[in-house]
C-alpha cells in the first residue's frame, strides 16, 4: 500500500534529477567543467518558467535541453529563446518539445537569438491560424536554413517575411518539405 502512494512522488523526483543531469552535461565546456553561473542562471529560468506555465521545471531543462542540443546557445534559451518556446507551446497546444525543435532550427535559420524569438514567434503562431503546421514551418526552415544565411535573409524582420511567405505557400497545398528558398 505505501509503495502505491510513493510510487509517482518518486518517478517525478526521479525524472527531475535524470532531466537537470542531462541539461548540465549538455552546458559543459569542452573541458567537461560546468559554469556554476551558467547554471545558475538557466536553472532560475527554468524554474521560472515552471512556475507559469503547465508542467514543472523538469519539462524546461528538457525542452532547454532540446535546444542547447540544436546549438541555441544557453545564454539565448534563458534570455527569451525558453520563454518564446514555452508560449509557442500554450499558444498552440503542441509539446514542450515540438516547440523547443522548432526553436532551434528557427535561431540557427535566421540568427534570431533570445528576446528576438518572442517577437518572431507571434508570427509563427499567426501562420498555424492559415494552416502552416509548426511541423510544416520546422521542416521549412531546416531545410532552407543555409539558402537563408547565404541569401542574407537574417533577423527578425527578414525572418517574419520568410515565415509569412512559408505560410501562405502551406496554405496554397504545399508541404513545409517542399516550401524551401532555393
Amino acid at each position: 500500500f505505501p509503495v502505491t502512494i510513493l510510487g509517482d512522488p518518486l518517478n517525478t523526483f526521479q525524472e527531475f534529477e535524470q532531466s537537470a543531469a542531462f541539461l548540465q552535461a549538455n552546458l559543459m565546456n569542452s573541458n567537461g567543467i560546468l559554469d556554476p553561473m551558467l547554471w545558475e542562471k538557466v536553472n532560475n529560468g527554468a524554474v521560472r518558467l515552471g512556475n507559469v506555465f503547465p508542467g514543472d521545471t523538469s519539462n524546461f531543462y528538457t525542452m532547454f535541453n532540446e535546444m542547447k542540443r540544436l546549438g541555441v546557445e544557453a545564454e539565448s534559451i534563458y534570455t527569451g529563446a525558453g520563454e518564446a518556446a514555452a508560449r509557442l507551446a500554450l499558444v498552440t497546444g503542441e509539446s514542450y518539445e515540438t516547440t523547443a525543435i522548432l526553436t532551434g532550427k528557427i535561431a540557427n535559420a535566421l540568427g534570431i537569438q533570445g528576446p528576438q524569438l518572442l517577437d518572431f514567434f507571434d508570427i509563427v503562431a499567426r501562420g498555424r491560424n492559415v494552416g502552416a503546421t509548426l511541423t510544416d514551418m520546422e521542416y521549412a526552415f531546416g531545410r532552407s536554413a543555409g539558402q537563408l544565411k547565404f541569401l542574407g535573409l537574417q533577423g527578425v524582420e527578414q525572418g517574419k517575411k520568410v515565415a509569412a511567405f512559408y505560410a501562405t505557400l502551406i496554405r496554397m497545398g504545399l508541404s513545409g518539405m517542399t516550401v524551401v528558398i532555393s
